[in-house]
């Protein structure tokens, strides 16, 4: 579906999801309000907004200019000669020997030499003009990018895109070979209750936390864990990740991810990435397409790139199951105040998640066939988020930790009462630290108090 089409459709779903339109929301509703009670009524409100993380692009700044004056030095004297300025010379000034035993003539020079010596100016070494046989082949490098890569955004954000990446040089070969691969549909197990998300522990007291927290997610009802990595993990423990939470009879969906910043690059090594996805796919229950940094709103995915990722993922297991995207709201190819439907669904997905509609009052039935009408027919995965987007940072709702659970689990109700195969939740408030490093949708950290679900 092009990018007019993706708006349309948006905007077609206007009386359900449109900023100063009608939503259906839920009236009169409360944490723990049942299942039972989702009567609704249309209220005026305004579209849940999808924040994106602000990005600060880095600048050389110039050297700050520290002008100063050159005075004449202080002269502490014993004895000064009335005379006229003409007649004024060293002798004229009496100087005891006892205070010094050479006197130092302090001149404009002097001081500069000393200030220049203090900023220690001579290690700065100016560089050097850039090589005029390589000019063109960084010209050359960006007309390719431009025309093999969909998402501009990301080219002009990512600091390793050059002409000595070997990473860049791989990616480019990939996406001119454009090898097909074809989906083989394999079905996503129903009744899934996901929690996320999980990210590889660094230590002993983050294993313990995430054992504490599993635990708790499992008796509370959640059978599986969302796994995310960045390449930064080492891929044994990544497993070892895995055995742990299957361990607690939980099942385990994995994604390619990163943090939420445009300048992060997702285009590593792609033999690194091919490693990491074989060896995940082999032990886990299913593969989705986007998380963070690699999902809808951070990332415009090309046919090469979808391709890379599922093909991998399947290596060493054909049968692994495959969630694609469904997402609502910002993205590359969207200005800030243009709320578009975009699809990340390759065909014979397994599953599609359904990004954009899952806060407090929403009336989902209606929301899920208005706003996303090309699941229609797919089985469909409702993402919860809570009251609001960032409801515990950037929009609190000064709500506790079970209030916001209560919250959570309510609107699981509702997506699978719209008939959902299974949803995933977010831990936090979404935000993942980027407003308070203590408020981390990461199970293998603490969250502000003890939660309780």
């Amino acid at each position: 579906m092009s990018r007019l089409a993706n708006t349309l459709a948006a905007t077609a779903a206007a009386g359900v999801l449109a900023a100063g339109g009608t939503l259906y929301y839920l009236g009169s509703e409360t944490a723990q309000e049942t299942e039972e009670s989702d009567d609704v009524t249309a209220v005026s409100l305004e579209l849940p907004r999808v924040n994106l993380p602000a990005v600060s692009v880095p600048a050389v700044a110039s050297p700050d200019v520290v002008s100063f004056d050159v005075a004449s030095p202080a002269v502490r004297e014993t004895e000064v000669f009335r005379a006229d300025v003409a007649s004024l010379s060293v002798a004229s000034l009496s100087v005891a020997s006892s205070e010094v035993e050479k006197a130092e003539v302090v001149t404009p020079e002097v001081v500069i030499t000393r200030f220049v010596s203090a900023l220690k100016l001579e290690e700065l070494k100016i560089p050097e003009p850039p090589d005029p046989e390589r000019i063109p082949l960084v010209i050359e490098l960006q007309r390719t990018l431009q025309a093999l890569f969909r998402d501009k955004r990301n080219l002009a954000y990512d600091k390793t895109v050059g002409i000595d990446s070997a990473a860049w040089k791989k990616w480019i070969e990939i996406y001119r070979k454009n090898e097909p691969y074809t989906l083989e549909y394999k079905a996503l197990p129903s009744g899934l209750r996901i929690i996320c998300e999980v990210k590889c522990p660094q230590n002993a007291e983050q294993i313990e936390t995430l054992d504490k927290n599993l635990e708790a997610y499992r008796e509370a009802g959640y059978n599986a864990v969302l796994l995310t990595f960045d390449l930064t993990e080492q891929l044994s423990k990544l497993l070892d990740v895995v055995a742990f939470v299957r361990s607690k009879d939980m099942r385990v969906v994995f994604a390619y991810t990163g943090p939420e910043r445009l300048e992060w690059s997702v285009f590593q090594d792609p033999d690194k990435l091919a490693s990491f996805l074989r060896s995940l796919g082999a032990v886990s229950d299913a593969f989705l397409l986007g998380w963070r940094r690699t999902s809808l709103h951070l990332l415009i995915p090309d046919p090469q790139w979808i391709n890379f990722l599922v093909k991998n993922a399947r290596g060493f297991n054909r049968d692994l199951p495959v969630i694609g995207e469904a997402y609502l709201g910002q993205t590359a190819e969207s200005n800030e105040s243009e709320r578009a439907v975009t699809y990340n669904i390759p065909e014979n997905v397994s599953a599609v998640l359904c990004f954009g509609i899952g806060y407090k009052g929403v009336a989902i039935g209606r929301a899920l066939d208005l706003v996303f009408p090309k699941t229609k027919g797919l089985p469909r995965i409702g993402l919860a988020i809570g009251e609001r987007p960032y409801f515990d940072t950037r929009n609190n709702t000064k709500k506790s930790v079970s209030e916001n659970n209560a919250i959570k689990a309510q609107i699981e109700r509702r997506f699978l009462a719209a008939g959902c195969i299974g949803t995933m939740t977010i831990r936090g408030d979404g935000s993942d630290g980027i407003y308070d490093k203590t408020l981390t949708e990461n199970l293998c950290l603490p969250y502000k108090e003890e939660e309780k679900l």
